[in-house]
């Protein structure tokens, strides 16, 4: 793709070789090229810049010290989100440019990022600068903008939340957008999904002594769905001179039509936090399991003329059960305002079965 004229070869240097010249910037066309494509969703990679054009530059010197003997950057480029449907032609869902780069001796880095968002999302991009402005000038808030690339995976996130809000004996907390999309090339495995709340942090509230939690999110994984979760339970707040803390323990029901077949999950999740003198300490724990199933199931036959024994038997056992499991944790550590320590884990589980593997246990 890179195709540098500029570059006038490699030459010996030291017990190796050197680009010649030592240095080589170059601008390079990147036409418009889809990375992975599932389903309805797709990532292309193109310049970000009209009509095409990025700027490699590229160094090889054997003779400079460990760590700087080779490096490589493409800037101005783009990873466009598709799916269709939701955008006209030409017109990405998000795209997200800035500068790819590579060392010695350093992971793979994705700088200087800008995210756009298509027509598509327009509605989205209002609630996203209505609650970053809230975000801005209301103490507690946060906007967070994450980029990983480790691997083969690119991880993009986006996401404005509001502070904790008063509910009397409560609060109401987690209120925000969240917006990302993980692209794994050699998984050829692709992730997108914006709405309010995830799996691992979700929108909780609590009005001792009932207390809840959800998430509403459109997003696409196997196919384009809409995952959504409600749960409610029981909770303590307490609200004193120098402490403040709730615990709270909720049972959730999720659906989740991304994946074929559509997942029906119950989830189990308790919370417990303190905070000391308006933050001069405080901490929180999360903790969060859930199980869930999803039925595929191929036509039934036409009741006329009935069905036979065999073919009620084809159906079940080309009929597919999947069986998902997720543990999620969750802890921050805060202590004057200088010490943070935020930890959360996930660990989800998916297995499927088909119903010949269940028939095969019959005599």
């Amino acid at each position: 793709m890179l195709q540098i004229p500029s570059l006038a070869g490699l030459k010996p240097a030291g017990d190796g070789l050197q680009t010649n010249p030592l240095v080589v910037t170059q601008p390079i066309t990147l036409p418009e090229h889809t990375l992975l494509s599932i389903g309805p969703v797709g990532v292309d990679i193109a310049s970000a810049t009209p009509p095409g054009v990025s700027t490699a530059t590229i160094t090889l010197d054997a003779t400079a010290p460990p760590g700087s003997r080779w490096s490589i950057s493409i800037k101005d480029v783009a990873f466009k989100l598709i799916v269709a449907g939701f955008a006209t032609t030409g017109d990405p869902l998000v795209s997200v440019s800035g500068t790819l780069t590579a060392r010695e001796g350093q992971t793979p880095g994705f700088t200087d990022v800008t995210v756009n968002y298509g027509s598509a999302l327009g509605l989205v991009t209002k609630v996203l600068q209505g609650i970053e402005a809230a975000a801005r000038f209301l103490p507690g808030g946060a906007a967070n903008f994450d980029v990983d690339f480790a691997g083969t995976t690119l991880r993009i996130r986006e996401s404005f939340s509001l502070p904790t809000l008063p509910l009397g004996f409560g609060y109401l907390q987690n209120i925000g957008l969240d917006m990302g999309f993980d692209v794994d090339l050699l998984a050829r495995r692709l992730h997108f999904a914006v709405g309010i709340g995830t799996d691992q942090d979700p929108f909780d509230w609590l009005v001792s002594p009932l207390a809840g939690n959800g998430l509403i999110s459109l997003g696409a994984e196997d196919q384009l769905g809409v995952r959504m979760q409600a749960g409610i339970g029981v909770g303590l707040g307490i609200d004193l001179a120098i402490a403040s803390g709730s615990a709270t323990v909720t049972l959730a029901v999720q659906i989740d039509t991304t994946q074929n077949p559509f997942i029906l999950m119950v989830v189990l999740t308790g919370n417990a936090s303190v905070d000391v003198l308006d933050g001069l300490a405080s901490a929180s724990l999360t903790l969060s399991a859930g199980v869930g199933v999803g039925v595929s199931a191929p036509p039934l036959p036409p009741p006329i003329p009935p069905p036979s024994p065999q073919d009620l038997l084809n159906v079940i056992k080309n009929t597919q059960v999947t069986l998902e499991a997720q543990v999620a944790v969750g802890i921050h550590l805060s202590v004057c305002w200088v010490v943070h320590v935020d930890w959360t884990g996930f660990w989800p589980f998916k297995e499927t079965v088909t119903g010949a593997a269940l028939t095969g246990l019959l005599p």
